[in-house]
């Protein structure tokens, strides 16, 4: 009885989260669509950058038309390098996929509620491949890195625990 009544409330504090992220996230869209709306570029600036933590927004005449850059760089992509020609072009050069060591503290759920500490060691655009422990042993795990204002430094993730069963995962880098 106990153990359905623990599953019920998990189940509803995960919902929960997931409401209040949806939330903000779509408040978070309005806002951006707001400010790219009023991100414009005027007749004696040939480009325009806007850097706001891992998202690059570019504004640039070339040619006769005014061209749009809006990227997610991700977060451990370390080289990030944004060059003009000399026809106005702007390119935007970064690393989208790479290996390194990002670990991270979290929580899981498979069977029951554990804690997590791993690491993430391969990483494309935003998703990513590591290993984690639990009380219980060693996991392989993917991820997909957030970047919702509730979750700026997280990831969600599924993984297998020592039964073989799937699991779900929320974790914060450090």
């Amino acid at each position: 009885m106990f153990e359905k009544f623990k599953n019920i409330l998990i189940f509803l504090l995960l919902s929960a989260l997931v409401i209040i992220q949806f939330i903000t996230h779509s408040k978070d869209l309005q806002i951006q669509q707001l400010s790219t709306e009023n991100f414009q570029l005027n007749n004696k600036l040939k480009s325009l950058v806007k850097i706001n933590d891992n998202k690059i927004q570019i504004v640039y005449r070339y040619k006769d038309s005014i061209k749009y850059i809006d990227r997610f760089i991700p977060p451990e992509s370390n080289n990030t390098t944004i060059t003009t020609d000399n026809n106005g072009k702007v390119d935007l050069k970064y690393s989208w996929y790479g290996a390194g060591f990002w670990p991270f503290l979290g929580v899981g759920y498979s069977d029951k509620v554990h804690p997590l500490l791993g690491a993430r060691f391969i990483y494309v655009d935003r998703f990513g491949l590591g290993a984690l422990t639990t009380f219980e042993g060693m996991s392989l795990f993917i991820d997909v890195r957030t970047d919702w204002k509730l979750f700026e430094n997280s990831s969600f993730g599924l993984f297998t625990n020592s039964k073989k069963q799937m699991g779900l995962s929320v974790h914060t880098f450090f």
